[in-house]
């Protein structure tokens, strides 16, 4: 049955995605050592091939280049709006969730916690 994609923010600055599967992936902020051979203005931009390799390293349950691959276009768009988060300055993040709200992909109950269910 499909579902409507969303994004939580998470108390420990973790983005959880609820893919239209239902499926859940947890996003951790990318660290330095993640963005090794990528080019940030690719990401930016979204170029496909970047994209895939940097959720496959900060994605709980790993996300793989062949699931990413199956993904229906507004799965990946609500992936990629979730690394959005990661690049805002902390000082525009609540702007950014009142984005998230009004486009539809944060729940009003963004401020509980959520863990990672395995799939």
């Amino acid at each position: 049955m499909k579902s409507n994609q969303s994004i939580q923010i998470n108390d420990d600055n973790t983005v959880t995605v609820i893919l239209s599967n239902g499926d859940r992936l947890t996003l951790r902020e990318p660290l330095g050592k993640d963005m090794d051979g990528l080019s940030q203005d690719l990401i930016k931009i979204k170029h496909t091939d970047q994209v895939q390799k940097l959720l496959g390293r900060i994605s709980t349950p790993q996300l793989t280049r062949l699931q990413y691959g199956k993904l229906g276009i507004a799965d990946t768009q609500v992936l990629n709006t979730a690394l959005d988060f990661f690049s805002a300055p902390p000082s525009a993040r609540a702007e950014f969730e009142a984005a998230l709200t009004e486009l539809g992909y944060l729940p009003a109950s963004a401020s509980e916690p959520t863990t990672a269910q395995p799939s």
